[in-house]
């Protein structure tokens, strides 16, 4: 084989495994495959909110449950301003930022509601809710 063929040969093989790379979606934890289960996936309102999810776990070092939790009670507070928590609560949202970086979800409370409620009896996963008392 002359030395010509043999670099055209490792180019076409590099080529190859990069675009069989490219084309391979990268691997969803369960946990994600679980949450797509519980909702229509094509729709844009949960999407968002799992883009948030994504990027407060990865922001804020926290599970999923507890991205959930954090998220569901922004979305709580946002439909009513003049709501209010525990100290204990007040001080979790306030640590990771969902007061401000992640309030602005489009998915509505009872849509969280059910999806804790469905992540529950279809995956065991426990998703606390966080008090918004009404003043």
């Amino acid at each position: 084989m002359s030395r010509g063929v043999g670099i055209l040969r490792a180019w076409c093989v590099a080529v190859a495994l990069a675009l069989a790379g490219c084309s391979t979606a990268p691997a969803q934890p369960q946990e994600f495959t679980d949450l797509d289960g519980c909702v229509d996936r094509q729709d844009a309102a949960y999407l968002s909110m799992k883009r948030q999810a994504v990027t407060v776990m990865a922001g804020q070092g926290l599970d999923l449950p507890e991205a959930l939790t954090g998220l569901e009670a922004a979305a709580k507070i946002r439909t009513n301003r003049a709501a209010s928590l525990s100290s204990e609560d007040s001080r979790f949202l306030s640590q990771h930022g969902f007061f401000g970086l992640y309030g602005s979800t489009t998915f509505s409370p009872a849509r969280f509601a059910a999806l804790r409620t469905c992540m529950e009896q279809r995956y065991g996963m426990k998703i606390r809710t966080i008090e918004v008392r009404s003043p």
